[in-house]
């Protein structure tokens, strides 16, 4: 649980919003009156934005991107398959490589084909070098015969 803010509540957006530009001039070490307020510049927001990619050396995320991250992130997910700490190691590559962080459904789609290739080639790591006959008695273990319902279901009782 958060604690309560501190201090009187702001009566006004442009209140509530000094604190944070503040923050981000700080972080970007610049003065507070190059971002403005919105409402104190013509600029829109994405013309801002555009300005702090260009002042931080900032890019964004894109297919090329989003295709070198699932490369980088195959070999990590191989140690820890974790989803919380992927994406805990994901946000961290994007932080160092100055790539503006994408939606979290962007960041699941990554660790999500980043795992899938990691099964794939434990899959095929673990069938390479297995005969055909063995393939197929592998095969039919997981068939499930039709006389029998899912497994644990009780014998000749139904749903309902």
């Amino acid at each position: 649980m958060r604690p309560a803010p501190s201090g009187p509540r702001p009566r006004t957006r442009r209140e509530a919003a000094r604190p944070m530009v503040a923050f981000v001039a700080h972080q970007l070490g610049i003065d507070t009156a190059v971002l403005g307020t919105g409402s104190d510049r013509p600029q829109t927001q994405r013309e801002q934005l555009a300005e702090l990619m260009r002042h931080g050396a900032f890019r964004g995320f894109g297919r090329a991107e989003a295709r070198d991250l699932v490369a980088w992130l195959t070999p990590v997910t191989q140690a820890n398959r974790k989803p919380g700490q992927l994406a805990i190691r994901l946000v961290e590559e994007l932080r160092r490589r100055r790539i503006l962080l994408p939606t979290p459904r962007v960041l699941e789609l990554v660790i999500h084909h980043a795992r899938i290739r990691v099964e794939r080639a434990l899959h095929r790591a673990m069938i390479d070098g297995i005969d055909p006959i063995q393939l197929a008695a592998l095969d039919a273990l997981l068939a499930v015969p039709a006389d029998r319902g899912p497994p644990g279901a009780a014998a000749g009782q139904g749903l309902g």
